[in-house]
């Protein structure tokens, strides 16, 4: 009963809220998210009494639990949409490491693509070659600080 008045308090909101999208689209998208519920309800009881009547009930609740914690597990995994993309020609003119970087080694793929990493993630990027800079003078150089 709890459901149900939340669900009629809110769905004003979802109406209106939305004032790009029309009436039709969130009523439509709302019906399908509730048909969605009702058959995924649905279809766990009917594998549930399938599993009861061959395996026996503790199994069944085995199968739903670990299935619903597989389901459950794959909707929280990040969904990283990583799309490298390759430097074109006139693209490195703005780039503070390229401008040091004669044209024939900017066409290399291997210089490309660290290039590419470099300006995706410029921070952890700094952060490596600082840390790299620091064991060269430490260890290798024999560098020492004051």
């Amino acid at each position: 009963m709890r459901a149900l008045r939340l669900a009629a308090s809110l769905a004003p909101l979802l109406v209106r809220g939305a004032s790009a999208r029309s009436k039709k689209s969130v009523l439509t998208s709302a019906l399908s998210v509730v048909l969605v519920v009702i058959g995924a309800i649905l279809i766990s009881v009917a594998g549930f009494i399938r599993i009861d009547a061959l395996f026996g009930a503790d199994t069944a609740y085995l199968a739903l639990g670990l299935t619903y914690l597989v389901a459950a597990a794959l909707l929280r995994l990040p969904r990283r949409k990583t799309q490298t993309r390759r430097l074109t020609e006139g693209e490195h003119v703005n780039d503070p490491l390229a401008q040091h970087l004669p044209e024939t080694v900017l066409k290399d793929p291997k210089i490309t693509s660290l290039v590419e990493k470099i300006k995706s993630n410029p921070v952890a990027m700094t952060a490596g070659a600082t840390a790299i800079g620091f064991v060269l003078s430490e260890q290798i150089l024999g560098d020492k600080r004051s």
